[in-house]
């Protein structure tokens, strides 16, 4: 889709801007419309700025320190997945070690600062214990096991199904197979989402792209256009700081030529032309039904943006909502975060053996249960 620019000048600017209505419309939706995706593209730019102060303070705070705690929590799972294959613990510890060990690794992986590689990591090496475990117990498997198995697939492939209890069971019999089910989980995933997005994208970028085409075709618009080509043009300014101003305003004019941003190219217009006109009705109703695309594209990115897996849209839903201070917000995390790497490493030094791993499940336990 078109960029929507915010065509506002430096705040120098200098150049005396309109203060009445130059662009008249045959169809009175189209101010209102105007005015709403305005609305929705400035909603928009202040998020992203929110957000931008909030990840470089984050960075400057926290971000080594939260990176040094991933890497020990990463440490600590690697240490407990040993303990899945001990043949000491009963099938409740068992259970609930591996429990355990699914929440946590889970809990990691929503962190966007855990590379995915080392995510997927830790899943292939619990699933990969998991199977060597079974196998050596034999048996029929009950169904926290099956469960457990069901669980550890559908993280470890992305693949949101429920597995055949067949399959199950197969590669609890033999756990060298599971290479082969990730490889047919990756392929089938990737030929249904290439499809499905592919061919939506096309047809949804074509009604957008011809629409634009036809009103930039549109002989007032493009009269628009080549009046602000002429009001705008720096090399006509001798005041070097409106001369400044004027080349920023030639730059927005020029990407909503090349982006097909009718929004901008009126607004552009509305501030800076020097002559009224009055688009027909069958360019407003053209413009009317472009700007309702505008408006439900922008919401839509807005709505992804919102809860975009980037570290910088991570860091704004995490501080961006209390009413206490960002600096004061990642002060006391800094804190916690200093604790909660004492506590991992105390873990992995005195969790030694089963007997230590059993007072640990308990723990956990009455921990849940509070």
């Amino acid at each position: 889709m078109p960029n929507v620019v915010d065509p506002q000048a430096p705040a120098s600017l200098s150049i005396p801007e309109n203060s009445t209505e130059l662009v008249g419309f045959s169809d009175p939706e189209v101010p209102l419309l105007l005015q709403q995706v305005s609305e929705i593209a400035q909603h928009q730019q202040q998020l992203g700025q929110d957000a931008d102060l909030i990840y470089q303070g984050f960075m400057e705070e926290l971000g080594p320190a939260e990176q040094a705690l991933l890497q020990l929590k990463c440490q600590q799972l690697t240490h407990l997945i040993g303990f899945v294959a001990d043949k000491s613990l009963v099938d409740q510890e068992h259970q609930t070690l591996v429990t355990w060990l699914i929440q946590d690794i889970t809990t990691l992986g929503e962190h966007v600062f855990i590379p995915q590689d080392q995510e997927q990591q830790l899943w292939r090496e619990l699933t990969e214990t998991f199977l060597g475990y079974c196998q050596r117990k034999g048996g029929i498997p009950d169904g926290q096991t099956l469960a457990n198995l069901q669980q550890l697939l559908v993280k470890l492939t992305g693949v949101e199904t429920r597995f055949d209890t067949g399959l199950l069971l197969e590669l609890m019999a033999q756990p060298d197979g599971l290479q082969a089910v990730l490889d047919d989980c990756n392929q089938g995933e990737e030929a249904e989402g290439s499809h499905d997005s592919e061919s939506q994208d096309t047809a949804n970028k074509q009604d957008d792209t011809e629409l634009a085409d036809r009103l930039f075709k549109n002989k007032k618009i493009a009269k628009i256009y080549k009046r602000l080509a002429s009001l705008l043009h720096p090399d006509k300014e001798p005041n070097e700081t409106d001369k400044q101003v004027k080349q920023v305003l030639m730059q927005q004019l020029a990407d909503a030529k090349k982006n097909r941003d009718v929004l901008t190219l009126l607004r552009l217009y509305q501030s800076h032309g020097d002559t009224q006109t009055t688009l027909d009705q069958v360019t407003s109703n053209d413009l009317a039904t472009w700007l309702k695309q505008q408006g439900v594209q922008l919401s839509q990115i807005y709505q992804q943006t919102l809860i975009a897996d980037t570290p910088k849209m991570w860091a704004w839903r995490r501080f961006g909502h209390s009413n206490t201070p960002v600096e004061q917000q990642l002060k006391q995390q800094l804190k916690q975060l200093e604790k909660t790497k004492v506590q991992l490493k105390q873990f992995v030094d005195q969790v030694t053996g089963p007997a230590q791993l059993r007072v640990a499940l308990q723990q956990r336990n009455i921990a849940e249960k509070k």
